[in-house]
């Protein structure tokens, strides 16, 4: 058994896993609602 593959899989699986954390966290971090973009032209329109 080659140890320095087995280490290869294991480097590969834990880089996945934090960018899959990585994108869950970005994606709850951010409000995607469909008023989204409708309430901030709203707010920039009121500024103006």
């Amino acid at each position: 058994m080659n140890s320095s593959a087995q280490m290869h899989t294991l480097e590969a699986l834990m880089a996945s896993m934090i960018m899959i954390g990585v994108i869950v966290f970005a994606v709850e971090a951010t409000s995607l609602t469909p008023l989204t973009s409708s309430t901030a032209n709203a707010h920039i329109e009121s500024q103006l």
